[in-house]
């Protein structure tokens, strides 16, 4: 404890857990919406698996982190989940790959709010960047999440307010970048 604020660990969710199976069943509909804007985002470049096929591919969970909301009775989560495609000679031996991220929250109920960003990049994932949490500090009656971001272009560090009415972004810190 310091003075109000309290400094709690966020929950790594285990593989093979229930909390685990569940996350693709909760994501799955707005992870196939995000992914269609994702591709459509491209001007001159189409997917070459048509949507149908994209939704025949399984999504994947690579890592998910929860923490719980005192005050509200909501948990919130953070999940990375991808859907992968075979290289096609084209691409070099490195298939596409859609990587969504981002914030699931569930009232005791049962009612999920679901945040999500999705990028299509190659295997190599470049321009995407992973969460590593740190911790939850619970003040003034919200819980914060502080987290490093890291991925192959660059380091970042922020605090965010990750209240079941949608996360905002609180500190952001740029730790560094690689050159191009």
């Amino acid at each position: 404890m310091a003075g109000e604020a309290s400094v709690d660990r966020i929950e790594i969710v285990e593989p093979g857990s229930p909390n685990w199976h569940r996350l693709p069943v909760l994501l799955i509909d707005h992870f196939n919406r995000i992914e269609t804007d994702a591709v459509t985002s491209f001007h001159d470049w189409k997917h070459p698996f048509n949507a149908q096929a994209r939704r025949l591919r399984p999504l994947v969970i690579e890592a998910a982190y929860r923490a719980p909301d005192h005050t509200s009775g909501w948990t919130t989560y953070f999940v990375e989940a991808v859907r992968t495609y075979p290289a096609r000679p084209a691409d070099g031996g490195c298939g596409l790959s859609t990587t969504g991220q981002g914030w699931v929250h569930v009232d005791p109920r049962g009612q999920v709010k679901v945040e999500l960003t999705a990028r299509v990049t190659y295997c190599d994932r470049k321009g995407v960047g992973f969460m590593l949490p740190l911790g939850a500090i619970r003040a003034a009656q919200r819980t914060y999440w502080v987290y490093q971001f890291s991925g192959f272009e660059g380091e970042w560090y922020q605090v965010v307010d990750a209240g079941k009415d949608g996360v905002r972004t609180v500190a952001s810190f740029h730790a560094g970048s690689c050159p191009g």
